[in-house]
């Protein structure tokens, strides 16, 4: 039984890296857990702070006289602070990583930012005293002080006009009141402060009291001269003297041209009083122009800067907001102003269907209400099960997402909407905004450190209640957390490659259910794991089998043997019948999109003759082509030498495929060279904001012709794309992964999906040398149900996941003598073991890059029904590394082993 805890003082402010052991007295064992707040005496003055335990042990750290004990136990639900904890803890014993590692991927807000504050300044003197100042300041030819105080005396009416400070007060006081949003600013603070202030040289203000009323927006008409974010228009500010509103110290500065130090030292000696706002960045600020909320929407597309304003890319003008300039209510903007605002990549949160005009609510068809309705009424009362929602492309699942978070807000509950890719952020956010106005922020990998710290404080602080972003919002830290929302589960973003290697799918099950919430998976092509779940009952399973715009088919899919072309002399990349439909696109003014489906260097062989790859015959995987010219499993590490001719037909035919984006547009540039041609991909998208300015512009027809991989094809809704190339749907299928079919079948259904969603007819061409493979053929007809009964049974057959647990154990030296006497003794010492307990032991296996930066890598994969008996495995695989690097038995030469564990 454990004796002691681990735990954290204070985690809003402590380093998580940092852990202090108390013991835990006889009459609270039992209730002291991982995740637990508890009272507990800190520091040499015993002060009494509250903490968080994040490990039990029943071995003390230090003497135990030395160690001292938990006060009590916080009683009430547990905070967030505290399921945060247990989740890390979770994500520790089931994914193999340190308590540190899980530490800093629950609790991302710990990194050190600096906070944007904002110093604003007044003048207390009444105005005798005032004047006095000024003729004073005269006398002594103190410069600086008399433009100040000038400055502050014309504000009032009594300075002179013809003074540079009093022309700058006049243009000031010449301005009507501007109805720009106000800003969203909390955390006044009071005192003397040493934060760093926005002008160099300004070192500590002294704070009067806190006012209430918060400063109106910056006007964007100010005249030249005049501080740009001097408030007009805004409250007044009981100050007892000054009457008008503050000034901010920096545009002070930089309109007087007077040093930050002469502010200071007036401040200093009481004839200014400062005081500072704090401001949380707010990466949606963009939003406020199309969707009436704060901060500025503006055209849709973002520009650089930290606070996230979005301008429209060189050579646009930004769009003006609909009608008369004046922002529209959230949800009642039209489809016309939406498209001229290039906001919305031109679709409804319905896949077309138009806001119903009193309430800006998408009325909902009979499937989705009744899915609404019953997982909402499941819910009320009381049911936690996840629900799965089967729905084909364009049946309308956003709007049930949509209705389903309505129904959250009206109990009080947050929301976690993830999406699996940073591209769709651009499309869905706009979305969710039009519903839920500046209730919704957004997190993701481009934003900066300051602003992901900001959105992770408006949320705990309840600002906000609905989080948009990919696998990392799961951990927002929502106080009332009630639903999460998992879109597109089946995507491979949702699992980390990084340790701890968790699934967002899984992981989110374990979050909604610490804080009492519930799961929705939404889907066209789900997961086989997730589909299985609910075959088997875990799930609830719903469907949507109508596309949601009224008259809108799903498209004609249209499949193109390449071996046939190859036979007809055609040796391009496009086929006759996709030259064709391209060309006929360009004629009528729609628009087409074409999807290289690969995720990355193609290193299989096939052989374009029979169209067949090479693969293991024990594993049934392709085989991967390494440098060494070999040929090799990447799952029991079976090898041959790459043949020259194909082993199934003799045909001499037999490369790898090479193809990639920029080829591809080279390719269209030349064989239609009247369109005008977008790519995106990793290099086209590298910058802050390259996904949402690609897609806008698209979605405004500046382009004909969009070219990319995967991230173009999910989610994406452009009512004028009539036609998508799919160019080599083999080129997923035969990666070295037992997964391959199923991310075929995803990605080509995916694609199909973007064509004829506004209903005009769609046409899908599929080019590929086996139009016979059940993903290939499954996902031409949109028939899910058909793939996942071919799939389920490969998987049963060979035992991988859903029908058994896959562990992959990573290790990894720089001494690959080292590494394969490590191995050879781990398996040596464990493996008849293991499969006595029934796990079923490949490898070890050269990774499929094996030498990366003089580090070699090989893995172990390790099955077995049972997840607990993998994660006991991976217990003894730990402990032996840490019993040989303590006993030293590598050779001296050798370097350190790295192991990383990874569970599918």
């Amino acid at each position: 039984m454990a004796s002691f805890a681990d735990v954290i003082i204070d985690i809003t402010h402590a380093d998580v890296d940092r852990a202090f052991q108390y013991r835990i007295p006889d009459e609270l064992v039992g209730e002291v857990q991982v995740g637990s707040a508890v009272e507990i005496p800190f520091g040499r003055g015993n002060t009494g702070r509250t903490g968080y335990v994040v490990s039990l042990s029943g071995t003390p750290e230090l003497e135990p006289d030395r160690i001292k004990d938990i006060s009590g136990v916080s009683r009430g639900q547990v905070q967030v602070e505290g399921q945060m904890l247990r989740l890390a803890w979770w994500l520790k014993e089931n994914y193999g990583c340190a308590m540190n590692q899980a530490l800093k991927t629950v609790l991302p807000v710990r990194e050190k930012v600096r906070g944007a504050k904002t110093v604003y300044l007044e003048c207390p003197l009444d105005d005798g005293c005032l004047r006095g100042e000024v003729e004073a300041a005269r006398r002594k030819k103190h410069t600086a002080k008399v433009k100040v105080l000038e400055y502050f005396l014309a504000r009032r009416g009594g300075g002179e006009t013809g003074t540079e400070a009093g022309a700058v007060a006049a243009g000031i006081a010449g301005e009507a009141p501007d109805a720009a949003p106000p800003l969203h600013l909390a955390g006044r603070t009071s005192g003397v402060s040493d934060m760093p202030s926005e002008a160099p040289g300004a070192a500590s203000y002294r704070h009067g009291d806190a006012p209430q009323d918060m400063p109106q927006g910056v006007p964007q008409d100010m005249p030249r001269g005049v501080p740009q974010d001097m408030p007009r228009g805004a409250p007044q500010r009981e100050s007892g003297v000054g009457r008008q509103p503050d000034v901010t110290l920096s545009r002070l500065v930089s309109a007087l041209q007077v040093s930050a130090a002469a502010v200071n030292a007036m401040v200093g000696k009481g004839l200014l009083a400062a005081h500072e706002e704090k401001r949380y960045r707010n990466p949606l600020e963009w939003a406020g122009a199309l969707y009436g909320i704060a901060g500025g929407l503006r055209c849709g597309e973002f520009a650089g800067g930290e606070t996230g304003t979005m301008d429209a890319p060189s050579g646009h003008e930004p769009a003006k907001p609909p009608g008369d300039g004046v922002p529209p209510e959230p949800g009642t903007m039209d489809a016309s102003a939406e498209r001229g605002a290039g906001a919305v990549a031109a679709g409804s949160a319905n896949g077309g269907h138009g806001d119903t005009p009193a309430t800006g609510r998408i009325e909902l068809n009979a499937e989705q209400r009744s899915i609404v309705d019953d997982i909402c009424a499941h819910f009320d009362a009381g049911g936690r099960e996840t629900s799965l929602i089967h729905g084909i492309t364009g049946s309308g699942k956003t709007q049930v997402y949509i209705e389903l978070i309505h129904h959250m807000r009206k109990l009080g509950k947050d929301v976690i909407m993830l999406i699996p890719e940073i591209a769709l952020t651009f499309q869905t956010v706009s979305r969710f905004v039009r519903n839920f106005g500046d209730e919704v922020s957004i997190i993701n990998s481009k934003l900066s450190k300051g602003e992901r710290f900001d959105q992770f404080e408006r949320a705990r602080n309840g600002e906000v209640h609905i989080m948009v972003g990919p696998r990392s919002a799961l951990f927002t830290p929502f106080p009332e957390l009630g639903m999460v929302i998992i879109d597109e589960e089946h995507e491979g973003s949702y699992k980390s490659d990084q340790a701890p290697r968790y699934h967002a799918r899984e992981t989110a099950l374990e979050r909604a259910r610490l804080a009492g919430g519930c799961v929705v998976l939404g889907s066209a092509t789900p997961s086989v794991e997730s589909y299985h779940a609910a075959m088997e009952g875990r799930y609830r399973l719903y469907e949507l089998t109508k596309r949601a715009v009224a008259d809108s088919e799903l498209a004609d899919v249209a499949v193109v043997d390449l071996r046939a072309e190859l036979r007809a002399g055609n040796k391009s990349v496009f086929s006759r019948l996709l030259r064709e439909k391209i060309e006929d696109r360009l004629e009528k003014g729609e628009q087409a999109m074409l999807f290289l489906n690969r995720r990355g260097f193609a290193r299989f062989v096939s052989c374009r003759s029979c169209g067949l790859p090479i693969k293991c015959p024990h594993c049934d995987v392709s085989l991967t082509l390494h440098d060494d010219g070999t040929l090799r499993c990447h799952y029991c590490e079976y090898h041959m030498r790459s043949p020259s001719v194909c082993p199934s037909c003799g045909s001499p035919y037999i490369a790898h495929f090479g193809v990639g984006t920029q080829k591809l547009e080279r390719f269209a540039a030349r064989f239609f060279p009247q369109a005008r041609i977008l790519r995106m991909d990793k290099d086209t998208t590298s910058d802050k904001h390259g996904h949402e300015r690609i897609l806008s512009a698209f979605a405004r027809h500046e382009a004909d012709i969009l070219i990319g991989t995967q991230m173009i094809v999910k989610g994406h809704d452009f009512p004028d794309v009539t036609l998508v190339g799919i160019i080599a749907a083999d080129m997923s299928l035969h990666e070295s992964d037992f997964r391959s079919a199923e991310q075929t079948f995803q990605l080509l259904t995916q694609a199909a999906g973007r064509a004829g969603r506004a209903g005009k007819l769609g046409d899908v061409i599929i080019q590929t040398y086996q139009p016979g493979h059940y993903a290939i053929s499954a996902a031409a007809s949109q028939d899910y149900a058909g793939f996942y009964r071919k799939e389920i049974a490969f998987r049963n057959l060979l035992q991988f996941p859903p029908a058994a647990h896959l562990l992959t154990a990573a290790f990894s030296c720089g001494d690959e003598q080292a590494l394969d006497a490590f191995l050879g003794g781990l398996l040596s010492a464990h493996k008849a073991a293991w499969e006595r307990m029934g796990a079923r032991v490949a490898g070890p296996a050269q990774h499929a890059i094996y030498k990366v930066n003089d580090i070699y890598r090989k893995n172990l994969f390790i099955k077995h029904t049972d997840r607990s008996v993998l994660i006991g495995i991976k217990d003894q695989a730990e402990a032996w590394q840490q019993a040989q690097r303590a006993a030293r038995h590598a050779p001296k030469a050798s370097l350190p082993i790295w192991a990383v564990f990874d569970f599918a």
